[in-house]
């Protein structure tokens, strides 16, 4: 059925279907976002200073933190500008997602004390979302 040939009531209750679908998944990746920021902040200062052995372990923790919110902050923007132009709420979530997904990733890879910073800022674009559920 055409979206003009539906009723004022039928294309209502799609659009609660549609925003109820919408609040869920932001609330999902709000506590995820908020799960994982919590276990990281927790233990990133232990994982530079005994795992990746850093002799500045307190500066590299504030800046990998630090780069995790300027990242979210840029994000925002790009994200909060493509979600008005196109729409593509699930297509952005997935993306954001990945995102998160691989910083988790790379983090837990001890190779070198660049890859948390690395995987915060990945990760902290996966936050850049919050303007398109908003919206």
């Amino acid at each position: 059925m055409k979206e003009h040939n539906k009723s004022e009531s039928e294309i209502l209750d799609s659009w609660l279907v549609k925003r109820r679908r919408t609040t869920i998944l932001g609330v999902m990746q709000r506590s995820l976002f908020a799960f994982e920021y919590s276990a990281v902040a927790v233990s990133a200062l232990y994982y530079y200073r005994y795992t990746l052995k850093v002799h500045d372990a307190k500066l590299f923790y504030s800046f990998s933190m630090a780069v995790m919110f300027l990242s979210a902050a840029a994000s925002a923007m790009f994200i909060g500008r493509y979600m008005d132009r196109t729409r593509h709420l699930r297509r952005i979530a997935l993306t954001t997602a990945m995102f998160s997904v691989i910083g988790n990733v790379f983090y837990t890879i001890p190779y070198s004390r660049y890859f948390p910073i690395i995987a915060r800022t990945l990760c902290g674009v996966s936050d850049g979302i919050q303007p398109a559920m908003a919206g």
